[in-house]
């Protein structure tokens, strides 16, 4: 229980912090919030901006990018998700076996195919080299996931957010991922990511995380790929850390929402974390020295990358599990012995019961003389 309670105690703290320098991390000068251009982001956006812009500039051209294998059973999901974007997607087929790249091509779809499964980093990779040399920005996706519209969950739309990111001058900017409500699990992964992107990343400012849908300055992407191990484990944890450690910059802007689909199933869950727990420490033994720089730079990089990540994170992460499944037995033990108290008390007064409303009267007394009756309730 003692080992329970300091876990408890301790993400109390970690939450209370991160709620404390997300406001910080948010709040103009002079204290005052900026309003609703600065609700759900990581930074204070208008002191990022240069002076001119406040206003608003269009967005400079774009690309979106995804490597595709074997996607010919939701191929038409996909296409009816990003037809309105068809224009900007460039796809390339990560040694897909199927009729996919071929039913892309009918339809109109740009994508490259030189049958090398090369793996998500490794494909993007070499879809880089064959985009137009004028786009400067890229949105990387998974073919699963939804842009949501104005009226969909997002509160600006996706040109305002290019904008406003090419002007920054960061590395990446990371959106808001929800997931789709679909059953306990999803709905139980919809709650984890709300606390991960609200409070999370809206708490680490411009040293933020990317994720599997990331927006990325052409150029940092380039460099972060060719510095990358071209492993699919925590992929996009590899290029964060890489970027931030070469001094870039990443923020979070919750303004613009995707959403993808949760685990459907408890195996599917229970591989999930697998994957991320060991692509999470993997990442992290290999580039601690990358940890280490990104943690000079800043008091709470510091906290989150070296306490929280490799303290809270992965060290006691396996403690955290033994303590909850201590903690769920002797929740359900308490349970048992709460059942088997109820059970004996109610055995105990079922006795009781019996020993007064039995069949047997107590003996009538016969005094000397006289007789006692017990329906008249006098002596005669």
């Amino acid at each position: 229980m003692a080992v329970a309670n300091l876990i408890v105690y301790t993400d109390a703290l970690d939450f209370a912090l991160r709620l404390y320098m997300r406001r910080r991390h948010t709040v103009a000068p002079g204290g005052v919030p900026e309003g609703n251009r600065n609700g759900n982001l990581s930074v204070n956006l208008a002191a990022i901006l240069p002076p001119d812009g406040r206003r608003a500039v269009p967005a400079l051209p774009f690309a979106i990018i995804a490597s595709v294998f074997n996607l010919e059973d939701r191929l038409e999901e996909f296409m009816e998700a990003f037809g309105p974007y068809r224009h900007r997607v460039w796809l390339i087929s990560d040694g897909s076996t199927d009729n996919t790249v071929l039913r892309l091509r009918q339809a109109g779809w740009r994508c490259f195919d030189d049958g090398v499964n090369r793996r998500k980093p490794g494909a993007l990779r070499r879809l880089l080299e064959h985009l137009p040399a004028h786009i400067e920005t890229v949105m990387v996706i998974d073919p699963d996931i939804r842009i949501r519209g104005l009226n969909d969950g997002s509160t600006i739309d996706m040109d305002e957010f290019i904008s406003d990111f090419q002007q920054s001058g960061a590395a990446a900017a990371c959106p808001r991922i929800m997931i789709e409500p679909d059953g306990f699990l999803a709905r139980f992964q919809a709650f984890e990511y709300a606390l991960a992107f609200r409070v999370g990343r809206e708490s680490l400012a411009d040293f933020s995380i990317t994720s599997g849908v990331s927006f990325y300055r052409r150029s940092a992407l380039a460099r972060a790929l060719s510095e990358h191990s071209l492993s699919v484990y925590a992929e996009d944890f590899e290029n964060a850390l890489i970027l931030l450690s070469h001094g870039e910059r990443i923020y979070y802007d919750g303004r613009l929402v995707v959403s993808t689909e949760g685990p459907g199933t408890l195996q599917h869950w229970f591989s999930q974390r697998v994957g991320w727990y060991h692509g999470l420490v993997k990442v992290y033994v290999e580039r601690f020295s990358e940890v280490l720089r990104i943690g000079l730079r800043s008091p709470f990089a510091a906290y989150h990358y070296l306490v929280y990540i490799g303290g809270l994170s992965l060290a006691i992460h396996l403690i955290k599990i033994v303590s909850a499944v201590l903690l769920l037995l002797s929740f359900l033990g308490g349970m048992g012995l709460s059942r088997a108290r109820r059970d004996r008390a109610l055995h105990l007064r079922a006795e009781s019961g019996a020993s007064l409303y039995g069949a047997h009267r107590p003996a009538v007394p016969v005094l000397r003389g006289h007789a006692y009756r017990a329906d008249d309730g006098g002596l005669r």
